[in-house]
């Protein structure tokens, strides 16, 4: 389930991988990446653009990281800080 309190924008949210790697997939809108974490005590899902998926892609179960949506020039751009 993805919740929607990871895309406030300029907010840390500092997430736990539950998993090694994440669920994956296809549909009629291209590729997807289901990364399940645990933020603020409550696990969650993110569904990870192609873009983010390519930064979380190396971290593994147990890793912790703050995943910060922000606006750099016009565009949305996700951040990801260890």
């Amino acid at each position: 389930v993805f919740d929607s309190t990871l895309n406030n924008e300029l907010q840390d949210n500092i997430v736990e991988f539950l998993y090694e790697t994440p669920k994956t997939g296809t549909n009629n809108y291209g590729a997807w990446h289901l990364y399940g974490v645990m933020h603020e005590g409550v696990e969650k899902g993110i569904f990870a653009t192609d873009y983010l998926n390519d930064k979380l892609k190396f971290y593994r179960k147990g890793d912790k990281v703050n995943i910060r949506k922000e606006e750099v020039g016009g565009k949305t751009v996700w951040n990801v800080l260890t």
